[in-house]
């Protein structure tokens, strides 16, 4: 495995603290696998690690786990109106993703990277993120 980048992330507690946490990013590169492993450091003693086919499968995954203790992890990628396309999947591995605006097509300076720091009030649970993101689907129709 080659360790693609490592990311210092903020995470929202429970009772409204903010610890910093750490995400490490392995590229598996091995054919039947899952293209990536993450590593994340966070509020237990644990280390948790997911592997999944992209880096934002793998922040979903890490967030479904986040929302059972009641906390959010406080990055663009958690953002409600953020959602990568296929495109920016495949040339980034998921880690650039697009702020989405009802009835427009993503921009090339709508990109964000997932693992950018984003503000309490903007960052949404997974279903909410997955909801904006089908009603901006068929708001393009």
């Amino acid at each position: 495995m080659i360790l693609h980048d490592a990311y210092a992330v903020k995470v929202l507690l429970a009772d409204g603290a903010i610890k910093e946490c750490l995400i490490e990013a392995f590229d598996k590169q091995k054919l039947g696998a899952p293209a990536w492993k993450i590593v994340f450091s966070d509020i237990c003693p644990q280390t948790r690690i997911y592997a999944a086919d992209n880096l934002f499968q793998a922040m979903i995954a890490i967030r479904h786990d986040l929302e059972k203790e009641n906390c959010k992890l406080l990055c663009a990628g958690a953002r409600r109106d953020v959602y990568p396309s296929a495109m920016a999947i495949q040339m980034s591995g998921g880690e650039q993703a697009y702020v989405l605006r009802m009835g427009r097509h993503g921009q090339t300076e709508d990109l964000v990277d997932i693992f950018a720091y984003a503000e309490p009030a903007l960052v949404a649970s997974v279903a909410e993120q997955e909801t904006y993101y089908k009603n901006w689907l068929a708001s393009l129709l």
